[in-house]
C-alpha cells in the first residue's frame, strides 16, 4: 500500500469581534472631535480678530488650540493603541 502525505487544513485565524469597552472609546473620540470641530469652527476666527494685535495673546490662543488639537490625539491614539493590544 502506498504512503500518502495526510493533508491537514491550516488554522483559520481567529479575528476577535470588538470589544464594548473599544466602541465605547470610539464613540467617545468621535464625540469629542464634532466637539473641539465645532469649537473651532465658532470661536477660532473670533478669538484670532481679537488678539490679531497683540503678540502674547495671540501666542495664548495658538497655544489653547494647540492644546485641544493634542488632547484629541491623545485621546485617539490610546483608543486605537488598545484595540491593537487587546
Amino acid at each position: 500500500m502506498p504512503a500518502f502525505n495526510r493533508v491537514t487544513p491550516a488554522a483559520a485565524e481567529f479575528i476577535p469581534p470588538l470589544s464594548h469597552r473599544f466602541a465605547f472609546r470610539c464613540v467617545l473620540c468621535l464625540v469629542l472631535t464634532a466637539l473641539n470641530v465645532g469649537v473651532i469652527a465658532s470661536f477660532g476666527v473670533s478669538l484670532y480678530h481679537a488678539a490679531a494685535g497683540h503678540p502674547v495673546q495671540l501666542a495664548g490662543v495658538t497655544l489653547i488650540f494647540a492644546l485641544l488639537l493634542g488632547s484629541l490625539v491623545n485621546v485617539w491614539t490610546v483608543a486605537l493603541r488598545t484595540r491593537v493590544l487587546s
